[in-house]
């Protein structure tokens, strides 16, 4: 073949969900007062509905007396145990919390910002 080509894209497949928790991208840390610090990492998935994904954050904390629920739109997190609870950065946008926020024991807070459950970008789509 001679001469200049032209290629044209006709048709593109992309999957119906993408994960908007990617592995290790979404994480709380809990410390106890004498520094003993728990890491929980939120498995990787597309969590369709915020009551889905508070599912998993329930079963993660459940030892700890923390609780997490739907509030028009916004996370509450009640903290009755005895750690202090922070998100990460990703976690955090996520649930509607401000970031490096921490939260102490005996109090409940309503995350200032609504959830955040888009998929906002595609990390490599190859064509």
């Amino acid at each position: 073949m001679e001469g200049d080509l032209e290629v044209s894209l006709s048709e593109i497949s992309v999957p119906v969900d993408f994960h908007n928790v990617c592995e290790n991208q979404c994480h709380l840390r809990a410390t106890t007062t004498q520094n003993v610090i728990s890491t929980l990492y939120v498995p990787a998935g597309y969590y369709e509905t915020i009551r889905k994904l508070l599912g998993v954050l329930h079963q993660l904390v459940r030892d700890m007396n923390i609780t997490f629920s739907k509030y028009r739109k916004k996370v509450k997190m009640r903290n009755e145990g005895e750690y202090v609870v922070t998100f990460n950065e990703a976690l955090g946008r996520i649930l509607g919390f401000e970031e490096m926020s921490v939260y102490y024991p005996g109090t409940t807070y309503l995350a200032k910002y609504v959830v955040q459950l888009t998929v906002k970008t595609v990390e490599t789509l190859f064509v």
